[in-house]
């Protein structure tokens, strides 16, 4: 996955100079910068993984998948309804298109949940983390505490990949609070 505006460009117009039957396009912090060159180069493409408007409305691309914009809102709907979580943490990268991707598809889910009276606002809260760098896992990990702190049912939900979960999950287990992480669909217990 490529964090560089710059270098996703430059592999768009690789990929548009290749001209290529069709193009697959998976995960993409850039995709509508992207979409222009693209789409501009006549290809045929579909989007797996969509996580923004664009990825959904834009005219020459497919996407078939749910992506971001079901898989997070039934994420938090799922944790406050069906698991009854009495404290809920969402964890996300603290990014351009992390902090957008939280507040386009987790917290506003969240406030309707609120304004529904599903979750009272104090017994929810995101918290940003430094996608790729451990060095604010140990920070990160005690803000969680401390808001689950008297939680009988907390939740906190991951959008990373498996390795930083797993570093997660195993600092949480080194305490004796007992939390349900998830990390877009499978659900872990820890404590």
């Amino acid at each position: 996955m490529v964090f560089d505006p710059n270098e996703a460009v430059a592999c768009a117009n690789g990929v548009a100079d290749a001209q290529p039957q069709l193009h697959i396009q998976g995960i993409d912090f850039f995709n509508p910068v992207l979409w222009p060159t693209l789409t501009g180069a006549g290809l045929a493409i579909m989007q797996t993984v969509p996580i923004f408007i664009e990825d959904f409305n834009t005219p020459g691309i497919i996407s078939t998948e749910g992506g971001c914009v079901s898989a997070f809102p039934s994420a938090m709907q799922y944790g406050v309804e069906t698991l009854a979580a009495d404290k809920y943490v969402i964890l996300y990268s603290d990014t351009g298109p992390g902090l957008f991707c939280y507040e386009d598809t987790e917290a506003r889910m969240m406030q309707q949940l609120t304004d529904e009276g599903a979750i009272a606002q104090e017994n929810w809260i995101g918290i940003p983390d430094v996608s790729g760098d451990p060095s604010d896992n140990d920070a990160v990990v005690q803000q969680v505490l401390e808001f689950v702190d008297g939680s009988d049912n907390a939740w906190v939900y991951l959008v990373y990949k498996l390795q930083t979960v797993m570093r997660f999950s195993h600092l949480l287990h080194q305490t004796d609070t007992t939390v349900v992480l998830s990390h877009q669909g499978p659900v872990v217990m820890t404590q």
